[in-house]
């Protein structure tokens, strides 16, 4: 139906893409197939409905982070935007309580979350926007990886740490995150 709207109003068919929400067991037992969806460009669960589900008294932080986590292992394998942190979306009343689930969520790999409440948007960006410290890390990270390949050396090593790829390829997450929160700033 997307596809016939999308031709309808002269959209290129396929443009529309959509952030899903996991929110029953067998969505979690099936996030590797939602999430390599042709229109799907991020994944998260709905706590609420996943606590229901799951016959939770309550969408408890530590009891969602094992689904959390499947669900992010799913959307970085193929290929989408990981979102989400444990915990309830419906909690905008204590927003120190949701500052720290985002921050959670951003630590366990999630690159975004969703709000409900206007309080909420700027928490979300706080917690998943890298840090003055975390982008002037690996900046200088980097750099210092750029000048030793420029100097032929095998090894590298920043702040007293051995640099291999995995370590750089974190550091360009940090500055591509820079960058498109950048180009999306106002002014």
């Amino acid at each position: 139906m997307v596809g016939e709207l999308e031709a309808e109003r002269g959209l290129p068919v396929g443009r529309i893409r959509f952030c899903v929400l996991v929110e029953t067991a067998q969505g979690v037992a099936e996030a590797r197939s939602i999430a390599a969806g042709p229109r799907v460009a991020g994944i998260t669960v709905g706590g609420e409905d996943l606590a229901a589900d799951l016959a939770l008294p309550e969408p408890d932080p530590e009891m969602l982070a094992p689904y959390e986590a499947a669900v992010r292992l799913a959307a970085r394998e193929a290929g989408v935007m990981p979102m989400g942190y444990p915990g309830s979306i419906a909690e905008f009343s204590d927003l120190d309580l949701f500052r720290r689930c985002a921050e959670a969520g951003r630590r366990a790999g999630s690159e975004g979350g969703m709000a409900i409440h206007p309080a909420q948007v700027a928490v979300l960006n706080a917690a998943f926007a890298p840090g003055e410290a975390e982008i002037a890390h690996a900046e200088g990270l980097l750099s210092a990886f750029e000048v030793a390949l420029a100097e032929g050396k095998g090894a590298v090593a920043y702040q007293g740490k051995m640099i291999d790829k995995p370590i750089v390829d974190r550091a360009r997450r940090v500055l591509a995150a820079r960058d498109r929160i950048a180009a999306r700033s106002p002014g």
